[in-house]
């Protein structure tokens, strides 16, 4: 890696790595890893073992009656925002389909993960190769983002135990458990209740990937992902508000 512009020089030839390899490397040394991803875009593995952890995950995380329960009351809250009246009989119906949440929530993200995999890479070789003059390959950019998705797996496992403890469906990870001094109803603390750092580690080693497989700088493809990501958040902190 140049560590004056935090790319893998154009030169280099990376050696070829395994699937565990590449998987523990994007976690701890990601520029090697994603410099042989690109040179070699290989990407069922990743995103195979990255989506077959998340649904372990969740389907754990789910099977629990507090996250239940916990799921069902934040449901019954957004319908409430929305200015829809919950009657007795449409909260039992719901009450009784949250047995099915571990496996309704694990399949969603078992079929699920590929589509969106593939819009994001569809995006982001939109934006560099056909506006900022790129020239890399759907296949290559696919598996930088089906490897970058073990990031938020690893943070899946991680979350997971923590919320069947503590019987919550939200980030432990978010700003504003991080910063209890704001009300969570307020404009500052839902705003900082979007914001979660395993998404923002994500981000993190997206960018990284996507700058080594186009050989540009880090920080400003990481200040662009972020600029996206946090007008995102207010867009939906205003229609919290809104309702």
């Amino acid at each position: 890696m140049d560590p004056t512009t935090g790319t893998m020089p154009a030169t280099s030839a990376p050696a070829p790595m395994g699937l565990f390899a590449r998987l523990f490397g994007v976690i701890f040394s990601p520029y090697q890893a994603y410099a042989a991803v690109a040179a070699r875009p290989r990407w069922f593995g990743a995103l195979a073992i990255g989506t077959l952890l998340t649904c372990a995950a969740l389907f754990w995380m789910y099977s629990s009656e507090g996250v239940q329960r916990a799921t069902l009351e934040q449901q019954v809250s957004v319908l409430e925002g929305f200015g829809v009246t919950v009657t007795d009989e449409a909260y039992d119906q719901m009450e009784s389909r949250m047995a099915w949440s571990p496996y309704t929530t694990a399949a969603s993200v078992l079929f699920g993960a590929p589509f969106v995999n593939a819009l994001l890479a569809g995006l982001l070789l939109g934006v560099f190769n056909a506006i900022m003059g790129g020239n890399a390959t759907f296949r290559q950019v696919f598996a930088i983002v089906s490897h970058a998705g073990f990031v938020s797996a690893v943070a899946q496992v991680i979350s997971a135990p923590i919320n069947y403890a503590r019987e919550q469906i939200t980030s432990p990870m978010r700003l504003n458990a991080l910063l209890p001094m704001f009300d969570e109803e307020s404009a500052v603390g839902m705003f900082l209740g979007s914001i979660d750092l395993f998404i923002v580690w994500w981000l993190l080693s997206l960018a990284i990937g996507v700058g080594v497989l186009y050989k540009r700088r880090t920080g400003p493809i990481m200040t662009g992902f972020l600029g996206v990501f946090l007008a995102i958040v207010a867009v939906v902190t205003g229609i919290r508000l809104a309702f």
